[in-house]
């Protein structure tokens, strides 16, 4: 659900000569922070709970 909204927004823009810079820009912006809080929070899980490891 992250980032829906922003790229339903810049999804529904009209065309113009900057609809697919800010699609570009929307789209990177979405995947850096999920990849971001999938490197924050799985480095925390493994310091708050080290007996899930497998």
């Amino acid at each position: 659900m992250r980032g829906a909204i922003s790229v339903a927004l810049v999804s529904s823009l009209p065309p113009s000569e900057f609809k697919n810079i800010l699609q570009t820009i929307t789209f990177e912006v979405v995947l850096l922070s999920l990849i971001i809080q999938y490197v924050v929070l799985s480095g925390y899980v493994k310091q708050v709970f080290p007996e899930a490891q497998q």
